[in-house]
């Protein structure tokens, strides 16, 4: 096998590892060579196809190149720092709030709000963070060959809230429907709608948001940059915000919830999984917005 090749395929304990969490999370095995849920494809994706633009496009950093490329730099979120040694104290040029994350995983998080904040905290985590192999638990392998990084970004939020989510899963360059995420650090409430903003009677993980939710006034610009960004992926959800009516895309992700996200009732796992495209399918068109 070529060494690039053999560099990014998953290790025998990453493969035990995808397996291991699919069976504890729903009981049974993966369907792997007939799969029909969307977390059997999931898990296909985890162990047996490996494409070599994952690390390059779930790296936080090296993603918003992408985006900018097929959407516009408007389009990405502004980074104000990025290295992998944090400096001994927040530098003046700094916004007042702003989130410190790591690159090369999911939930690695440190919202700085405000003087209260705690920076000598912030350092703590983020060696933390430098020192994980993310991803490895779940089978996850692409995050292992992504350069350990952080980044600081704007606070994007309101009244010290996080900005509210707009993740939209795209199958085959076709946007099928969008997650909205709200009060991910308090009270994390999940729904689901169609690209006409009709909501859909099922849950993804967590239990949904009560009342109607207005639709965003950028969501037609948001579903048009999914596909576009999705051109050329079996899968892929493209992770949205509006903020004050301009959509911008924050990160790409191939793998939602680690591949065991429960679904209720839990027949979806088939319908959406029923939108997988299958070999040799057009998997969209690639372009440039604007």
């Amino acid at each position: 096998m070529p060494k690039l090749l053999d560099r990014l395929s998953t290790t025998l304990e990453e493969k035990v590892n995808a397996v291991k969490v699919y069976r504890q999370r729903f009981g049974r095995w993966p369907n792997l060579l007939r799969p029909k849920t969307f977390n059997d494809w999931l898990c296909v994706a985890k162990m047996l196809r490996h494409d070599r633009r994952l690390p390059a496009l779930a790296d936080k950093l090296r993603a918003k190149e992408f985006i900018a490329e097929r959407l516009s730099p408007e389009w990405t979120l502004p980074t104000v720092w990025s290295g992998s040694t944090l400096p001994d104290s927040i530098p003046a040029e700094w916004p007042e709030q702003f989130v410190l994350k790591a690159n090369h995983g999911s939930g690695m998080n440190y919202f700085h709000l405000g003087p209260g904040s705690d920076w000598g905290e912030a350092k703590r985590l983020a060696a933390d963070w430098l020192s994980r192999s993310y991803g490895m638990w779940s089978g996850e392998w692409h995050y292992k060959h992504i350069r350990k990084q952080l980044l600081v970004e704007p606070f994007l939020g309101a009244r010290g809230a996080a900005p509210v989510d707009y993740k939209i899963y795209v199958f085959g360059g076709l946007p099928r429907f969008i997650q909205l995420d709200s009060s991910r650090f308090t009270d994390h409430r999940r729904t689901l709608y169609d690209r006409n903003w009709r909501r859909l009677p099922f849950r993804y993980v967590f239990e949904g948001i009560e009342g109607v939710v207005p639709a965003p006034v950028s969501l037609e610009r948001m579903v048009g940059a999914a596909a576009i960004l999705g051109a050329g992926f079996e899968f892929v959800r493209v992770d949205c915000y509006e903020i004050d009516g301009r959509p911008m895309v924050g990160e790409l992700t191939f793998i939602p919830e680690a591949g065991i996200g429960a679904f209720y009732p839990d027949d979806y796992d088939t319908i959406i999984g029923g939108y997988w495209p299958r070999r040799g399918a057009p998997l969209g068109i690639s372009g440039r917005l604007g």
